[in-house]
């Protein structure tokens, strides 16, 4: 009986850029982002394969107990990211900045991002907001740090919304989402970030299909998942001890 032949090497795993993710979007291949907070979980993800590694401030709701994202502070979205710096390799690693944390002039962005950097480890920010911060964003962009725009469900306007319900429902409604989008788009963010939007207004429609020319992530949960897939959860199996 002839033996199996061995499983082909797999090539050795690279490190994930910009440029990477717009070559993925080009040939139509899913751009995988998942949200981490600690060291255990930036292994886990770098593992299966995760392109983008979100330092996102609803860590804060997880691991420290916060009601909101609107009470999580700089400093434990620092401590979330040291920790994810430090379990990750390949992912690119992106903080979400908390609250009030590049909402005020654009010194206070730029100043922030670049702590993020600095500090924390991060190579790209991610921007909750609208059209009315695109000058912000638009400053730590020029200073040299990539940022993607989030859009659509804003935890931090939470009491505006008036809920986690899809936006974007009204014509009048997904023409400030087509707005916002265009305002990140000006702005130089590499992605966009659309949260539990819904894409059945015409007008949405085209936008989406003219905004094509950078990535546009749909939410995890998001109704329609297009260009975001989210891992399952038992790709989260723990092996006895997690070196990196």
């Amino acid at each position: 009986m002839a033996e199996p032949k061995p499983a082909a090497a797999q090539p050795a795993r690279r490190k994930v850029t910009i440029p990477m993710l717009v070559e993925k979007m080009k040939k139509g291949e899913p751009i995988v982002q998942l949200a981490v907070y600690d060291y255990e979980t930036a292994i886990i993800a770098d593992r299966v394969g995760i392109d983008i590694l979100c330092v996102s401030d609803t860590g804060g709701m997880v691991l420290f107990g916060h009601e909101s994202t609107t009470s999580v502070s700089f400093e434990e979205v620092m401590f979330m990211a040291q920790a994810v710096k430090r379990g990750s390799k390949y992912g690119l690693r992106m903080v979400d900045m908390p609250y009030m944390s590049f909402h005020l002039s654009a010194q206070q962005a730029v100043d922030n991002a670049a702590k993020y950097v600095s500090q924390g480890g991060a190579e790209v920010m991610k921007c909750e907001g609208n059209q009315h911060h695109a000058k912000y964003i638009e400053a730590i962009v020029k200073a040299g740090i990539p940022v993607q725009g989030h859009i659509g469900i804003t935890p931090m306007r939470m009491a505006q919304l008036g809920g986690f319900f899809a936006q974007g429902k009204t014509a009048d409604r997904a023409k400030e989402l087509v707005d916002d989008a265009w305002a990140m788009v000006d702005a130089g963010c590499f992605s966009i970030m659309c949260e539990v939007t819904r894409r059945r207004q015409p007008r949405a429609r085209r936008a989406h299909h003219r905004l094509r020319s950078l990535p546009p992530l749909r939410g995890a949960r998001a109704a329609a998942l297009e260009d975001l897939r989210r891992p399952r959860a038992d790709h989260r199996e723990r092996p006895q001890r997690l070196p990196r």
